[in-house]
């Protein structure tokens, strides 16, 4: 027998990253649940949030208006150079996930030090890149005869030999 929880957000609390939160959700994923964390994540995103770690351990049932909820989620953090990392989801919940081939948009992890882990690795470069000023010249071999030295001797450069061919004895250029 399935336990009936009812839906709610239970928690909400700030992760060990930086612009990261952890999100206990507990009931099933439905229409009225989503809009809620939607709700949440949308208050938070002008606050820094990059990272949801929504914990979906008590959670057996995630509907098709669910997963809308959460792909416009993970869209917009998408934007901020984050995502949405689902932790511990039941099996049914998974494989869900898998039928839908929604790996593009979410991670799915067992522990939360592992949410961490891949929130520190997909981690943005740095806001202000180091500045590099770069000249660019020619090589050598490529650099003109008359840019380097503007008087030339006539007689050093080599003029092309001509050859005959065979048949007709007539002048042919290489």
């Amino acid at each position: 027998m399935t336990d009936i929880l009812p839906a709610t957000i239970a928690s909400v609390t700030r992760a060990k990253a930086p612009g990261s939160v952890f999100i206990v959700l507990r009931g099933n994923l439905d229409e009225h649940l989503a809009a809620r964390l939607h709700k949440v994540c949308a208050d938070l995103m002008p606050k820094g949030l990059r990272w949801a770690y929504l914990d979906l351990d008590s959670v057996p049932f995630v509907s098709a208006a669910g997963i809308n909820h959460l792909t416009e989620i993970a869209n917009a953090l998408k934007e901020k150079q984050g995502g949405v990392v689902i932790v511990r989801p039941r099996i049914k919940v998974r494989v869900t996930f898998d039928m839908l081939t929604l790996d593009g948009w979410f991670h799915l992890v067992e522990k939360i030090e592992e949410a961490e882990e891949w929130a520190s690795r997909t981690a943005p470069p740095p806001s202000r890149p180091k500045r590099h000023t770069v000249k660019l010249q020619k090589p050598a071999a490529q650099r003109s005869v008359v840019a380097e030295n503007t008087s030339i001797n006539r007689e050093a450069v080599p003029l092309p030999k001509f050859r005959t061919r065979p048949k007709t004895g007539e002048a042919q250029v290489p």
